[in-house]
Parts: structure tokens; sequence; C-alpha cells
């Protein structure tokens, strides 16, 4: 990971609700791929990537806090407003809620992330002067791991700044 000095945080603001359709994945966060896995194959037979506006990962509850094999989090996908699909029994209607987030950008493998988060919360967070909200944090993987090497992986992380 980069110099933990260097990394760039931006406050967003969502006007309104961020709609996504979601897999629910229980158990370690790195195992979440076989959730993307299955929201891929949908989106793949439902034809959805020309309607697609974000891949997204919501991660419910601190990893240091809840025990692996209990941590929840969805592989979701954002679709452009006025586009409805049928979703599968075992798919979800999810949504960010409106409101400021705070946006780190990672730059490399997924499995720096978790350095990526410590930082986010543990240094930059009390330095910040903000507030976390009672929301969930979200990924936005800006790029296909299919398509570049781990090493150019960009991830957005969205933490919910109270207002």
């Amino acid at each position: 990971m980069a110099d933990q000095t260097e990394m760039d945080v931006r406050i967003e603001c969502f006007a309104k609700p961020l709609q996504m359709v979601g897999v629910e994945h229980r158990g370690p966060y790195m195992e979440i791929g076989v959730a993307f896995e299955k929201l891929n194959g949908w989106m793949m037979e439902q034809q959805v990537w020309p309607h697609l506006k974000a891949v997204i990962g919501i991660y419910h509850d601190d990893p240091c806090s809840v025990a692996p094999e209990s941590l929840r989090s969805h592989a979701c996908a954002a679709l452009k407003e006025g586009h409805d699909l049928q979703m599968p029994e075992d798919f979800e209607q999810l949504s960010a809620d409106a409101g400021r987030y705070a946006v780190l950008r990672f730059k490399g493998p997924y499995a720096g992330l978790q350095q990526a988060y410590r930082w986010f919360y543990g240094v930059w967070l009390p330095q910040s002067g903000e507030e976390l909200a009672n929301r969930p944090c979200f990924e936005d993987y800006l790029n296909n791991p299919r398509e570049v090497a781990p090493e150019e992986l960009l991830t957005d992380i969205y933490m919910p700044l109270a207002k």
C-alpha cells in the first residue's frame, strides 16, 4: 500500500439513496467472491452490463468486533435509473442512504484493503473532526479483476459520515 500519509480522502454527498440489487454473504469478507460470482452470473443471463452504474460491496459489521463466520455483507449491482429487472428470489433490493461520505481511493490487491481500512478508521477519522454515521460502509470496485493486474485494481471505500 502507498505511504499512508499520502492517501487522498474526499467528501461526497449523495442527494438521494443509491439503489442496488444484491446477494447476501455470511462469513469472512475475503470470501464474498462467491456472492459476486452469483451476481455476475445473473447479470450475464439478464444482459445487465449495459445498464450497470457500479459494482458495490456492502459490509455491515466490524471484523474486529464480530467473529468471521458471523460477518454480514452483500455483493451488489447499482443499475442506471429506470431499469427494472426480474430478480431471483434470493436477491434483495438494497440502498446506500443519502448523506455525506468520506471516500478513500485504494489502489492494489483486495488483500490490502484491510490495511487501508485500518488507516481510514484509525488515523484519518480521528484526525478529521468528522463523526461516523450509523450506516454500513461500502466499496465501489472501479475496474475488473479479470481485466487488470491486482496491483492496478482501484477501489473506492465509502465511510458514512454524520451530518
